[in-house]
């Protein structure tokens, strides 16, 4: 384990008989990694969701749909996710206990990006009901649906704060796409200024203070971090190939998808390690 290297043999041992579950202490720094990570891996013709703990342990299929399944987003206990099941793109939800999903909406037009709130019980996604791909709120059971933007361009990927309040998004208004931030209530969105021309994928730290994203170039992706105090944007250069980042509960590590494996990042020490192999992995999320 490369970011062990830092301490000896024995200090490492001395450490795990205190160390409470997937907690790791590293030269006096103690990251307390929690929760499951949650991701999407098959072939072209069927993808599964699977879970597995923040070492890459305890490794578990959760869905048998038979088809697709893509894009999951855990919270609280519950998973979102789109199931091409019916063949088409529906949005699903179940318990990541496991158990049989249900489709909670199923509208003419795709269906794409289900994020859950802090909470669990609302759902952000993306909808092309109308035409348009347009972002839109609504609650677990699928009633309550809200239309957040009304746009030209194309909106993706959206992704909450940690307060429930705001949402943060992809859209391509006439340019590359770029990551804008609107109010869960709508109105007006700005615009992240992080001076990268090709953006995917965000997810907000849990202490809400920085944004972490997918940059596409020369036909390579790698994952950066934008930070809301200074405004500047770090390129993370251990993570070529990277995207699909998520952040886990510490808003240090984040699980990341590279080229179809699972990996974990150290987004302050700039290093990263495989969790989960030769799955074929595509999209994830880390819930805590």
């Amino acid at each position: 384990m490369r970011f062990l290297s830092l301490l000896g043999l024995s200090a490492f041992l001395a450490s795990l008989g205190s160390a409470r579950p997937h907690e790791i202490v590293i030269a006096g720094d103690r990251m307390a990694l929690q929760g499951d990570i949650v991701f999407s891996a098959g072939n072209a013709r069927q993808r599964e969701l699977y879970r597995c703990g923040p070492e890459g342990e305890g490794l578990k299929r959760l869905t048998r749909h038979g088809s697709l399944c893509v894009s999951p987003a855990v919270r609280a206990g519950t998973i979102a996710y789109t199931s091409y099941r019916s063949g088409w793109p529906d949005v699903y939800v179940q318990s990541l206990s496991g158990g049989p999903g249900r489709p909670i909406l199923q509208v003419p037009g795709t269906s794409s990006g289900a994020a859950l709130s802090p909470t669990g019980e609302r759902l952000a996604l993306v909808l092309s009901r109308h035409g348009n791909p347009e972002l839109y709120l609504t609650n677990t059971r699928g009633s309550g649906l809200k239309q957040l933007t009304r746009t030209y361009g194309l909106e993706a990927s959206p992704a909450w704060a940690p307060d429930g309040q705001r949402l943060v998004y992809v859209a391509s208004e006439g340019h590359s796409p770029q990551l804008y931030i609107l109010s869960a209530s709508g109105g007006k969105p700005s615009l992240v200024p992080t001076g990268k021309s090709f953006c995917a994928d965000p997810s907000w730290s849990p202490d809400g203070r920085r944004l972490a994203f997918a940059v596409f170039g020369g036909g390579v992706s790698r994952i950066a971090v934008f930070s809301f105090a200074d405004r500047q944007t770090r390129l993370l250069a251990s993570t070529s190939g990277c995207e699909s980042p998520a952040w886990g509960n510490n808003s240090r590590h984040l699980a990341a998808v590279r080229r179809g494996d699972v990996v974990l990042i150290d987004s302050r020490s700039d290093s990263l390690r495989t969790l989960v192999a030769g799955r074929g992995a595509t999209s994830l999320d880390w819930g805590w």
